[in-house]
């Protein structure tokens, strides 16, 4: 099967599920027991990869059509002895799993890449942009007539970028569009599509403690999570972006302004400074803000929170 193929096929499983952020994977043997936490957007594509290949021992069968995001595929549950499930509402979790790893990205490094994905005219998945440029048009009505009343309503055909494998009367948004469109859908209190929704919300950042998997440079965090689950480590492997000559950059002040109050929180706890620092250390996240390992952050500014942390042979674990 073509790999032209093989991605349609795993877009249209894209649409048939819902992908989950957070996952736990267990083996009772060895009491592994591993709460992990991957948003769209953030390298997720490449880290479920790595983790099907580090407990199947084989990479992920793609002429299969299964959605690698989806706890629920065949290829999951044919992993023993570990086990795989997403998590809906990690709150009625009981006991919930000690040891939490969180994949991050710079949060307006993510969203630009998701802008390019689902959203701009000319690059990206056109297997799923017209129905994201919907959900968008729906959930920021005055934005979206604000934006046709300037420019019209743009397609593929209306630019110069016709390039990307979408049909040419497939919608698409200027990015000064779809920062004012983000923006007014979180301002009615609309949870975000799973590409846009900020981290905080998809991994709970604000409520747990988490090992950092900075996607800029993973290394330390995948180290620390390979061995809580007990397997060798392997680097991440690279995939499913959309080559940097093709990308639509964002590099408007005023949409950088817009999406900076969007991601106010990620920016604040992750401590992307102006969205374009890397977090290269392997560090916690918690609901106190961000720090190195071994040195948990000062909690007592924020009352309390009911959160501790520690380390144990270089693993950060919570304690309540």
């Amino acid at each position: 099967m073509s790999r032209a193929r093989e991605g349609e096929g795993e877009r249209r499983a894209s649409e048939r599920t819902t992908a989950m952020g957070m996952w736990i994977v267990s083996e009772p043997a060895s009491s592994t027991n591993v709460l992990l936490c991957a948003p769209a957007k953030a390298g997720s594509t490449s880290f479920f990869r790595w983790l099907y290949e580090r407990l199947a021992l084989q990479p992920w069968p793609t002429g299969s059509g299964a959605y690698v995001h989806d706890p629920n595929a065949p290829p999951w549950k044919l992993i023993q002895p570990y086990t795989v499930r997403g998590v809906d509402r990690w709150q009625e979790e009981r006991p919930l799993p000690r040891q939490h790893f969180a994949l991050v990205r710079s949060p307006l490094a993510r969203v630009e890449s998701a802008f390019n994905s689902k959203v701009a005219c000319g690059v990206g998945d056109g297997a799923e942009k017209a129905n994201i440029v919907a959900w968008l048009e729906k959930s920021a009505p005055h934005a979206a007539h604000h934006a046709y009343a300037m420019r019209g309503r743009l397609t593929y055909n209306d630019t110069q970028l016709r390039r990307g494998n979408a049909g040419e009367d497939t919608p698409c948004l200027h990015a000064k569009d779809f920062a004012s469109m983000l923006l007014e859908a979180q301002s009615r209190n609309i949870t975000l599509n799973e590409h846009f929704r900020p981290m905080v919300e998809v991994c709970a950042l604000d409520q747990l403690s988490y090992t950092s998997i900075p996607v800029e440079n993973p290394e330390l965090g995948l180290r620390a999570l390979a061995g809580a689950l007990r397997v060798p480590y392997r680097p991440l492997p690279h995939e499913h972006q959309t080559s940097r000559a093709r990308r639509v950059p964002i590099d408007d002040d005023s949409v950088r302004t817009k999406l900076e109050r969007v991601y106010t929180a990620d920016l604040r706890l992750l401590r992307y400074m102006g969205g374009g620092q890397n977090m290269s250390f392997l560090g916690v996240v918690s609901p106190c803000g961000t720090s190195r390992l071994g040195r948990p952050p000062d909690c007592r500014r924020f009352g309390n929170v009911g959160i501790q942390h520690g380390t144990v042979d270089g693993v950060t674990h919570l304690r309540r």
